[in-house]
């Protein structure tokens, strides 16, 4: 999925408030959803600053005009492709930050992603800020919609890791050898029973084949899972 289609498709987001079924409804008033974009996106020619002369004197074939922006203010605008996140800012449910970033200035994209999920400036560092979060209140819930636990997931407080089916079942057989491997260790026991336990949450939607990672359907299997399970999600594309 290019990220010009995950932009424009971004105001699925608003799925994320359906009410909640089976916690509390304490528990899941406020949501909170992490897209993590893993690629590249040119910043500068999605929120373009065509205030700044700068930025059309140094990209003489690729800069924007400003008559082709969907304005933001007088300093900015957006890439005349992003109709449905501008409306999205112009109903007042949307901010952009620009110029914000960590304190990270060499050249690895890798160890720049590790610093954004670990929230510190310290590469090697192994929990995630989003797990602290979930660890500071019993009140919060994470599940990571990947085929990997991500980084801001990790560390002391257990959270979930869902993905649709690749469309193969296993059998009945293949669950019994697993939790007879896993019997000696109480943690992917644990894990294990997690997982089985959110699949059957997700009936029909989870069974569904995936083409990629196609950003609808995530958003839309997020929606279920806030619905159902918790109260902040990440997705990683």
């Amino acid at each position: 999925m290019e990220r010009r289609e995950f932009l424009q498709l971004s105001a699925l987001a608003s799925l994320f408030s359906m009410s909640p079924l089976g916690l509390s409804k304490e528990l899941f008033q406020k949501k909170f959803i992490w897209i993590n974009l893993k690629g590249a996106m040119d910043g500068m020619n999605t929120l373009v600053p065509c205030s700044d002369k700068d930025y059309y004197r140094l990209r003489p074939s690729i800069a924007i005009n400003k008559k082709d922006l969907l304005p933001i203010n007088s300093d900015f605008g957006l890439h005349p492709s992003l109709p449905k996140i501008h409306q999205i800012f112009k109903n007042k449910q949307a901010i952009f930050c620009p110029a914000t970033a960590t304190s990270y200035r060499s050249r690895s994209h890798f160890d720049a992603q590790k610093i954004l999920e670990n929230g510190t400036s310290r590469i090697g560092h192994r929990d995630g800020w989003l797990n602290r979060l979930v660890r500071s209140s019993t009140q919060h819930k994470a599940i990571g919609i990947s085929k990997q636990l991500p980084l801001v997931l990790l560390g002391e407080t257990p959270s979930d890791i869902w993905f649709p089916s690749s469309g193969k079942n296993t059998s009945d057989h293949m669950d019994d050898l697993i939790e007879l491997v896993y019997s000696n260790n109480r943690e992917l026991l644990e894990l294990h029973d997690r997982s089985i336990e959110l699949h059957l949450k997700m009936g029909s939607m989870g069974k569904q084949k995936m083409r990629g990672n196609s950003f609808p359907k995530l958003a839309e299997h997020g929606a279920l899972l806030m619905k159902r399970s918790a109260n902040i999600i990440t997705i990683d594309l």
